[in-house]
């Protein structure tokens, strides 16, 4: 009995161990399940993203570049390209800033000015081009300094009438000989007008015989010896090639300014040609520097023998040179004691006179004299052993 009741709890042991397994079986298979359906879960969501997120294949559309059509510049909105005459600005530089510190009056100020542009082949604009590009070189500075010094009010004013050339002349001078036109043509130019007694007291004036084109006519004819001053009379200039220099000069009672390299230059036909202060005339020759004819012979004179009192066997050698010195000794003997006294000194070519030293310790000579082709003679004096000699001597050559 007792033994059945032992295996009657041993199958219960069994039996609610079995269940317990069950249980824990169950539940560790849940539990992968829902891992399961997650990690599909999981998946799906993934794959949807995937869906989602590639883009579709798309053929690239060829972009065609627009055609660009250049812009047209006319020719006014291209930027122009000054090409400035030097010289000319330089005369419608002076002249303008001429009649700017002359002239007062604004209207009569610019009416001279704009006849000075004109004159000089520049307008407004242009004129300011030239201006910002040259204006301040220093060559266009030290020539408008220089051209200053002739402006007067006078000259000022007188700025709306000058480079009247010759066809427009009738009966007075203009105030200046420059015909721009002309000029530039390369053809030479006359006029022949009348200068009054004020015109040829007024007005700037560079050169000599010849003057620049931009200088008074009437006060270049006083200057020239034309006209009288404060007469006036008619005058006939015509115009030449500029020069490199241009002499300034007193004469007639004006005086005239010098001046470095102008393009044009004038002169009066009946004072003579033109003729530019650099170029050497034919006619002038430089004199000749002519040397002085040499009295001596250039080389070595000799006396010997010489006696006097105590000195005894005296000798005195001079070296006459081409330069005119005078080279050489005097040696002897005096009261047993022997002497030689180096001598230095000069001798004129033209006359021959010379003149020498020497000195020896306290003993001393002068010598004087005259020198020819032949021979040189004079006299020795001084002092040999503190006492006192003179001797005559003739040196042979």
């Amino acid at each position: 009995m007792k033994s059945q009741m032992n295996r009657l709890l041993a199958l219960a042991m069994i039996m609610a161990l079995s269940s317990m397994a069950c249980d824990k079986i169950k539940e560790a298979t849940g539990t992968s399940e829902e891992t399961t359906e997650e990690t599909t879960s999981t998946d799906e969501t993934t794959e949807e993203t995937t869906e989602e997120t590639t883009p579709e294949e798309t053929t690239p559309e060829e972009t065609t570049p627009e055609e660009t059509t250049p812009t047209e510049t006319t020719p006014a909105e291209e930027e122009e390209q000054v090409d400035v005459n030097e010289a000319m600005f330089i005369l419608a530089y002076y002249e303008t800033t001429c009649v700017q510190a002359n002239v007062n009056d604004p209207a009569e100020q610019e009416k001279i000015i704009t006849e000075i542009r004109a004159r000089y082949g520049f307008d407004e604009d242009s004129y300011k081009a030239a201006a910002d590009l040259v204006g301040e070189k220093p060559n266009v500075k030290l020539a408008l300094e220089a051209k200053m010094k002739g402006c007067t009010a006078d000259a000022a004013k007188s700025f709306l009438k000058a480079g009247a050339g010759a066809a427009d002349v009738e009966g007075g001078c203009p105030d200046r000989f420059r015909s721009v036109e002309d000029f530039k043509s390369g053809e030479p130019i006359e006029v022949t007008c009348k200068c009054t007694k004020e015109a040829s007291e007024s007005g700037p004036l560079w050169g000599t015989g010849t003057y620049t084109t931009d200088s008074s006519i009437c006060k270049a004819a006083v200057h020239a010896g034309v006209i009288k001053a404060g007469e006036g009379g008619e005058v006939t200039a015509k115009g030449s090639a500029g020069c490199e220099t241009y002499a300034g000069t007193e004469a007639n009672g004006l005086t005239s300014s010098k001046w470095g390299s102008y393009p044009g230059s004038f002169f009066f036909p009946s004072a003579g040609e033109a003729k530019c202060a650099d170029e050497e005339k034919p006619d002038e020759k430089k004199p000749e520097v002519k040397k002085p004819v040499r009295k001596y012979t250039v080389g070595k004179y000799v006396d010997r023998g010489l006696r006097v009192g105590d000195i005894q066997g005296a000798e005195i050698t001079l070296q006459f040179t081409e330069s005119g010195k005078v080279k050489g000794f005097f040696k002897g003997k005096r009261e047993g004691k022997f002497f030689n006294m180096p001598l230095s000194g000069s001798v004129s070519a033209s006359s021959g006179k010379f003149t020498a030293r020497g000195k020896q310790g306290r003993n001393n000579a002068s010598i004087s004299g005259g020198v020819n082709k032949k021979s040189a003679t004079g006299n020795i004096s001084g002092k040999i052993n503190s006492k006192g000699f003179k001797i005559r001597f003739t040196a042979k050559n």
